[in-house]
């Protein structure tokens, strides 16, 4: 799921709407310690990326489905519209087995943190537009 740049009524709209969701679908405890690691990781994010950057929030691909090319199929429509209209796109991952497939999108780690709620390591990923192909 991408998130783009909006102007400031659409994104206080859908923070809104996601407020709700998350209310209604976490505990009191949940929706904090959510809202703690977002704001966390957006302070982090901010002295690395500029504020019209394509944000990748976030992918998954089963397991088993893994290595059939279906993470790329998703991100590589996206990621053409943003070399297109010269888009930088970030990403952070606690996942250090996806960067070598970040990598090959041409992604670059650019920073890592440790997130103080859950104790867990991240690294920032950023793609410039029109980067070389790697991989």
């Amino acid at each position: 799921m991408w998130l783009l740049p909006q102007a400031p009524d659409a994104h206080a709209r859908a923070a809104r709407k996601k407020r709700a969701f998350l209310e209604a679908t976490l505990n009191a405890e949940g929706c904090a310690n959510y809202y703690r690691i977002v704001h966390f990781m957006k302070s982090k994010a901010a002295g690395v990326v500029d504020d019209e950057a394509w944000y990748l929030s976030i992918i998954a691909v089963d397991p088993a489905a893994q290595g059939q090319g279906l993470g790329r199929t998703l991100l590589e429509p996206t990621l053409a519209e943003a070399d297109r209209v010269s888009a930088t796109c970030y990403l952070e991952t606690f996942n250090p087995r996806s960067i070598s497939f970040y990598e090959r999108l041409r992604f670059r780690t650019e920073a890592g943190f440790a997130e103080p709620t859950t104790g867990a390591n991240y690294a920032l990923l950023l793609r410039s537009p029109g980067a070389p192909r790697r991989g």
